[in-house]
């Protein structure tokens, strides 16, 4: 990639890391197309910013979505919590010891 060769260690599975190196390539394959540079450190670092966008866009989308389903979660537990408050109160079931103390009185 952009000329160099080396290799990676890694405890991820090779699929994913596949995809993750796919990604970069990508984005490198993007600034080469819209850059005039040919500079590979150049390019690098742009792809690696360009990644880091689509991760931090990614977490802010992850982020809004998780305070809206908290926010729909809250909100039904209010409306659950309101009409269970609405209902009556049944009656507690008589046992049998209090059975037996007013039959003995």
């Amino acid at each position: 990639m952009l000329g160099t060769a080396f290799t990676v260690r890694t405890d991820e599975d090779s699929e994913y890391f596949s995809e993750v190196v796919e990604h970069f390539r990508g984005k490198v394959n993007e600034i080469q197309s819209s850059v005039g540079t040919q500079d590979p450190l150049k390019i690098a670092i742009l792809a690696g910013i360009l990644a880091s966008d689509d991760f931090i866009k990614l977490n802010g989308k992850q982020r809004r979505a998780s305070l809206e389903v908290r926010s729909i979660t809250d909100s039904l537990i209010q409306s659950l919590d309101e009409a269970l408050s609405d209902r009556p109160t049944p009656p507690a079931p008589q046992t049998d010891q209090a059975s037996s103390q007013q039959d003995s009185e």
